[in-house]
Formats: C-alpha cells, sequence, structure tokens
C-alpha cells in the first residue's frame, strides 16, 4: 500500500493540503482518507520511524475526529506529533479534538503551541475560546495574537467579535460567502455561551450544524457543543 493515497490534511482553508512536512510535489491527494488505510500503512511500514509515520498517523487521527472518535485522534496527534513536532497543522487540530471532549485547558495549551510555531487566526480564535471555558481570561493572548496577524479578512471579523469591536449581529452580515456564514454561527454561538445565554447559543450552533460543510471544524465543533447542552 502506498502511504500517500491517503488525504494529507483536514483544513482546506487557510493552512497548506500538507500535515507532513514534505515538500507537496512528493505528495498525492485524493478526496477520501480512512482509519483502515492510515492503520495498513503503519502496520507495514516497519522501523526506522520516518515522515511517513506521521504523515499516517495525522491522517487517521483526522478521520478518527471525523468520526467524533476524539480520544483516538487525540492518541494519534500525539504519535503524528512525535515524529513532527514543529507541525502547527498537528497541534492545533489536536487542541481542537480536546476542546470537542471538553478538556479546555489541554485544549488552550496544545492551541497556544500551534500559534507559536505559525501565526494563524482560526488557531488563535480556538484558543480564546478553550481559554475562556476553561475559567481562564484569554483576551490578552487574542489580542497579542492579532497583533501579528497581516491579514484582517475573514476570519479576522470574528476576533473583532471577541474583542468586543462587534456584535453577533454584525459578524453575521460581514459573513457574504456560504462557508464564512455558517463560521459565523458558530463562533457566534459560542459568543452567547461564554455570555451564559444557552438559548442564543443554540439557536447558532444548530445553524452551524444544519449549514456547515461537515470537514469543517465549526461543524464538529457546533455537533459536542450542542451534545454537551444535551441537544
Amino acid at each position: 500500500m502506498n502511504l500517500f493515497s491517503l488525504k494529507i490534511c483536514r483544513d482546506v482553508r487557510e493552512r497548506p493540503r500538507n500535515q507532513s512536512g514534505l515538500a507537496p510535489e512528493n505528495l498525492t491527494t485524493l478526496p477520501h482518507f480512512s482509519v483502515s488505510s492510515a492503520t495498513s500503512f503503519l502496520k507495514s511500514a516497519g522501523e526506522p520511524a520516518s515522515a511517513a509515520n506521521a504523515v499516517a498517523y495525522l491522517n487517521r487521527a483526522d478521520a478518527y475526529m471525523s468520526k467524533g472518535d476524539y480520544g483516538r485522534a487525540i492518541q494519534d496527534y500525539d504519535e503524528g506529533i512525535q515524529f513532527d513536532s514543529m507541525n502547527a497543522n498537528a497541534h492545533s487540530n489536536r487542541g481542537r479534538a480536546y476542546f470537542h471532549q471538553g478538556d479546555f485547558k489541554a485544549a488552550a495549551a496544545a492551541l497556544s503551541r500551534a500559534n507559536e510555531l505559525e501565526d494563524n487566526a482560526y488557531s488563535a480564535i480556538w484558543c480564546y475560546l478553550a481559554r475562556e471555558r476553561g475559567g481562564e481570561n484569554g483576551r490578552a493572548e487574542l489580542e497579542a495574537k492579532a497583533a501579528r496577524l497581516t491579514s484582517e479578512k475573514w476570519p479576522y471579523p470574528v476576533i473583532e467579535l471577541y474583542l468586543g469591536g462587534r456584535s453577533p449581529e454584525q459578524l453575521l452580515s460581514l459573513a457574504d460567502k456560504p462557508e464564512d456564514r455558517c463560521e459565523a454561527e458558530f463562533y457566534s454561538g459560542e459568543w452567547h455561551l461564554l455570555r451564559g445565554d444557552r438559548v442564543a447559543a443554540t439557536t447558532h450552533l444548530r445553524a452551524a450544524a444544519d449549514n456547515c460543510p461537515k470537514n469543517f471544524d465549526e461543524y464538529e465543533g457546533a455537533l459536542a457543543e450542542l451534545k454537551r447542552l444535551n441537544l
């Protein structure tokens, strides 16, 4: 079996489609990946460990994430990070897995490490949410990370929402693409959760679950939050 029949990266927006750190010309990306294909490769790979092992572990972690099996996803992100410790995507995805599990302190630590390795608006936003949901004040850290970003394009308005510069209604009005709209619904839901408004949060989270593509982090996040709300 060829490792590179696996899908390389799950986040298709702001990050490169390559979790391994290998040059893009050495990778072949197909539209689907699976737990079984990654497991088969790892069983046949043997030693010594290589970047190929990292790709396989990280792809299997992504597959577990898409199934909602966050415990196994975290285990595989841990394995992949052992082979590729400077991989910002892996740390960020592991942080979201912890977030979906409800382990907000571990989520914040992983997402903070991702931002140390690479300035990224999404990682900064999720780190802020993890800090706040874990009972910490994430504002100063978010302000510092926002100052390092080089673009104020989407999702920068989400950062402005959490820093008090916009309302959820204003955020939604700025989301002129369907994918941005679904994200705006999720992040508005989180904004309401932080203020204890479960009713308003539920409305936005349901909209995100209904409208976000299933490979979006915000779709998975909405499902996890609705489950925590017993909905």
